[in-house]
């Protein structure tokens, strides 16, 4: 049986799953997603990455949070561009 700690790890990641699946299937868009939460995503992704890893295994499932990870990559994508474009009108504001 699960523990509560696996129980909550799991509710955490299925968050950002769920969200991810949204925002890739259109239904919200993932701009606003990455605007709303930005490099948090990222950054949770990063720490959460260990445990979804384990779990693909475990369970043998190479889909288990997929779309977080499609969000978490498409987000470091989005913010670096929005880094590059806010330096540059920085230096020309």
């Amino acid at each position: 049986m699960d523990s509560a700690e696996d129980f909550e790890v799991r509710a955490f990641g299925s968050y950002y799953e769920f969200t991810a699946y949204l925002a890739r299937e259109g239904i919200i868009d993932i701009q606003l997603v990455q605007r709303v939460l930005g490099h948090r995503i990222t950054f949770d992704w990063e720490v959460f990455a260990p445990a979804a890893e384990y779990t693909r295994k475990s369970q043998g499932k190479k889909y288990i949070f997929a779309n977080f990870e499609w969000l978490a990559k498409q987000t470091e994508k989005y913010m670096t561009e929005v880094e590059r474009t806010m330096g540059r009108e920085a230096t020309t504001g």
